[in-house]
């Protein structure tokens, strides 16, 4: 250690130890002057038997919590996978019965209006029938649910969206309940903010949810409240709701309002029997809109149910198909973006006229076509001969009532004609009887569509025609390389 008088040491294990001191005297010869020190180093905390108690202890509760934690889980999956098969078993045996009953409900369906429309009934005879018939429709729609639950759970449920007048529409969804709300002695009362506004849904599944909604309403009202059914527009969307001075949905409830079969509500103040489906077939259809519904209740003041749809079509996915007409409304604007965005695309491809005096529904049939036609317009009959033998088309599209000339006598002209009589012609038209389905056919027009149609089903049928051009046109020129 040389001259120093202390000594240090560091990091030594745990264990006992021995410290020996020696030294020399003043001429430096070591003497026999040993001196012993023992010295014990305790181990660490973490090195300590209560340590190695508590990591195996924290071990087995690990362990333990994970299996806990995984047997858990199994055993939620295997419920829900329990539970999901029982609703598709009582989804399926209901879909097997509805079918059954479809048949019968509509024998008896038939002839109770059959029987109603004669005048000479007993006032008596005449009430119980209509009781027999509010009843078979109400049996008729609840199969009809069904089928529908039926369709969205195997992914068929397909959109057919057209532009409709909401107010109108849904007040004579509310004219159902007029009679209801007169024999409860309750207010119904419809709020608008506007006498008209168009939106882009599926008709009869707007019909359903609306119709869902205020059944659940009138169900949960006591007499002397008020049901209001609204309809509110903002920046984005259109807000279609019901609200009632009902019972109330409790919080609790709320979370499992819209699960299937489920009914939640206790208090049936009119003892209507409730399937369970209503609420959760609405929720099925609000989405399939990419549409939203909220819930706003307090237990003993009433519920608001809400649908919030958004304006437009583009969030629609293409799987969706459009129904047109002629009450259809499309900006301007919106076409010439399309046109913008295929004009090279045009330049290469065929050509089609479209002859319709209704504004918005040529601007709607040009946006289908746009991207694979160069696309003429004509507004009537005369010019759209013009042009017919100005550029030749490929197809033309052409409504029937039109101002000047009509459909049928611009396609007696281009048939009289030798360089018209050979283009395809599909008539588009509002007349639905059978004599003018024949003079259009008498004409040799390749279709008669009546509307509302559907574009998807236009489109097909135009693709359809041009493509037995085609085949038609190669058949005959290997027949002449023959010759």
């Amino acid at each position: 250690m040389d001259k120093q008088r202390t000594a240090t040491y560091t990091n030594l294990p745990k264990g006992d130890y021995v410290f020996q001191v020696k030294s020399t005297n003043s001429d430096g010869v070591w003497v026999e002057n040993e001196r012993s020190l023992r010295i014990t180093i305790q181990p660490s905390f973490w090195e300590t038997a209560w340590a190695m108690a508590i990591y195996i202890l924290a071990f087995l509760l690990i362990l333990f919590s994970g299996v806990y934690i995984l047997f858990t889980i199994y055993r939620l999956k295997h419920e829900v996978s329990v539970e999901q098969q029982v609703s598709d078993i009582k989804l399926r045996f209901f879909t097997n019965i509805s079918h059954e009953l479809r048949t019968p409900l509509t024998l008896i369906a038939g002839p109770v209006e059959y029987v109603l429309k004669n005048k000479t009934l007993p006032d008596d005879v005449r009430e119980q029938l209509h009781v027999v018939e509010r009843n078979t429709d109400r049996m008729l729609r609840l199969v009809n649910q069904i089928l529908d639950f039926r369709k969205i759970q195997k992914n068929k449920m397909k959109l057919r969206i057209e532009q409709i007048d909401i107010v109108p529409f849904v007040h004579h969804i509310m004219d159902n309940f007029e009679s209801l709300a007169e024999e409860h002695h309750i207010d119904f009362v419809f709020e608008s903010e506007m006498p008209s506004l168009k939106l882009w849904v599926d008709a009869d599944k707007l019909e359903k949810i609306v119709f869902n909604l205020l059944s659940n309403a009138f169900k949960y009202t006591p007499q002397g409240k008020m049901i209001t059914l609204f309809i509110h527009e903002n920046e984005h969307n259109v807000a279609i709701g019901v609200q009632d001075q009902g019972i109330g949905i409790s919080e609790s409830k709320k979370a499992s309002l819209f699960v299937r079969f489920e009914n939640l509500l206790d208090k049936n103040l009119f003892n209507q029997q409730s399937s369970g489906i209503g609420l959760s077939l609405v929720k099925e259809l609000v989405e399939l809109h990419k549409a939203t519904i909220r819930v706003d209740s307090k237990e003993g003041e009433g519920s608001c149910f809400t649908v919030e749809f958004l304006k437009g079509k583009e969030h629609y996915t293409e799987n969706v198909e459009f129904i047109l007409s002629d009450s259809v409304e499309m900006k301007p604007e919106e076409v010439e973006e399309s046109v913008q965005g295929h004009e090279e695309k045009r330049n290469e491809s065929k050509t089609m006229l479209l002859v319709e005096d209704n504004l918005e529904l040529r601007f709607f049939l040009r946006s289908i076509f746009i991207s694979n036609f160069n696309v003429i317009e004509a507004v009537n009959g005369a010019e759209g001969l013009d042009k017919a033998l100005k550029f030749v088309p490929d197809i033309i599209i052409s409504d029937i009532m039109m101002p000047e000339k009509d459909g049928i006598t611009m396609t007696e002209d281009l048939r009289a004609n030798m360089a018209t009589s050979h283009i395809p012609v599909v008539l588009l038209t509002a007349k639905t009887d059978m004599d003018s389905k024949l003079e259009g056919m008498e004409l040799g027009v390749e279709d008669y569509i009546t509307k509302p149609f559907s574009a998807t089903y236009l489109k097909a049928r135009v693709e359809n025609i041009l493509t037995q051009r085609v085949k038609l046109q190669q058949l005959y020129c290997a027949n002449l390389m023959n010759i």
